[in-house]
């Protein structure tokens, strides 16, 4: 298996799928309006449905013995990440700049890589949803801080739509009573499942193009620095850690692509709430995501050739 061309094939269909958004929406045949609609259709419906159907359908406790162990290593690795975020923010004191460090895109950039590379481990999707259960719960309950404005914690983003569906689904595997869901159910989530991925890039397409329209200039040193740390820095540092730490394969793997990975593609929202520089986060995402078509396939072969040799 040619590791890079299908990473690269799997990250260029996505950004096609951008373009299609971009241009739809550039030539008004989607409304401005819709772009506001499918946010919350993505994270509070498909996204949701997405993760109960497959840990529903595809989760055995019998196979994967150290599940429960999975959310620990997100909080291990989180807070690494954190602590490297916190020592760069000494010198770059930009609040995008930190937010787009410790936020990677844990969702949509994985589901699009992960069933190309392990097509016949149906298991490492569900690894995915169970390792990053608490993301959303961290993500909206403390990106406030970077602009040292007040916040407390919102119940509603505790017990999000995701949560709330990894829960549900886990409890019907492990209470065994997953066989008597009817059948509806299972097929309606799949087809809303199926519908993350590209209607989340058709807004990603969109947002760029509004972005596009009202922008200032580019800031070509701030980017080029946020690349080096987030696309090259970061990964390298984790590498190293890992094959030291060494453990097991689809452990290190999940850890190694939330670090290759672009920044959350909610950042702007988020940094629209505290009234920060939206545009430059954008500018952010744009540039990590393009150079991600080819960090993220070199780096896929580095962790194939290096590190599968030590299981």
């Amino acid at each position: 298996m040619n590791i890079f061309l299908v990473t690269f094939q799997s990250i260029a269909i996505l950004l096609i799928i951008g373009l299609v958004g971009f241009w739809s929406i550039s030539k008004k045949i989607v409304p401005l309006k819709v772009l506001d609609v499918l946010s919350p259709l993505i994270i509070e419906i498909s996204i949701p449905a997405l993760i109960f159907v497959n840990i529903l359908t595809k989760f055995d406790s019998n196979k994967m013995t150290n599940w429960y162990l999975l959310p620990l290593w997100w909080i291990i690795y989180t807070l690494f990440i954190l602590f490297l975020t916190i020592l760069i923010g000494k010198f770059i004191k930009i609040p995008e700049f930190k937010l787009g460090l410790i936020y990677p895109n844990s969702i949509f950039i994985p589901i699009a890589i992960i069933p190309s590379l392990f097509k016949g481990n149906s298991m490492m999707m569900v690894e995915l949803f169970i390792f990053t259960i608490l993301s959303p719960v961290f993500v909206f309950n403390s990106y406030f801080y970077f602009y040292k404005r007040e916040g407390k914690l919102n119940l509603k983003k505790i017990f999000n739509p995701i949560l709330i569906a990894t829960i549900i689904s886990m409890t019907l595997v492990l209470s065994g009573v997953s066989g008597y869901v009817p059948h509806i159910i299972i097929r309606v989530s799949k087809m809303l499942g199926a519908l993350a991925l590209p209607l989340v890039m058709i807004l990603i397409g969109g947002n760029l193009f509004v972005d596009f329209k009202r922008r200032g200039k580019l800031n070509i040193k701030l980017i080029t620095l946020f690349l080096l740390f987030r696309n090259l820095i970061f990964p390298l540092i984790i590498f190293g850690l890992l094959f030291l730490v060494k453990p097991n394969f689809d452990t290190a793997f999940l850890i190694f692509l939330m670090t290759i990975v672009p920044p959350l593609t909610a950042i702007p929202i988020l940094v629209d709430r505290a009234k920060g520089d939206t545009a430059l986060a954008n500018q952010f995402i744009v540039f990590s995501l393009l150079f991600s078509t080819v960090t993220i396939p070199l780096w896929l072969m580095l962790f194939n050739k290096y590190y599968m040799s030590l299981n």
